[in-house]
């Protein structure tokens, strides 16, 4: 189990690595061909868990609890402002 995680990491980094290759943008640097396509939400089946799975694998824990009280922390203050960047 622990050889198919490294596997799919490291297959995660390459891919990564790769993606400012892979994409293909117009003269506006919008994006008209992704690196990777995996349609819309709607069409996807598990796109909620593949989602999920791409952010904890990112770092990110979506949920966060304090004092038994757990809400979702999208990185914003409320207003919209990422403070962080």
């Amino acid at each position: 189990m622990q050889t198919e995680w490294f596997i799919l990491r490291l297959l995660g980094t390459i891919l990564v690595s790769l993606v400012p290759t892979l994409v293909q943008r117009d003269n506006s640097n919008k994006i008209i061909k992704p690196a990777v396509a995996m349609g819309h939400y709607s069409n996807v089946n598990n796109a909620k868990d593949i989602l999920a799975a791409l952010f904890m694998q990112a770092g990110n824990p979506i949920v966060k609890e304090a004092n038994g009280v757990f809400w979702f922390d999208f990185g914003f203050d409320g207003r919209g402002i990422f403070p962080q960047f």
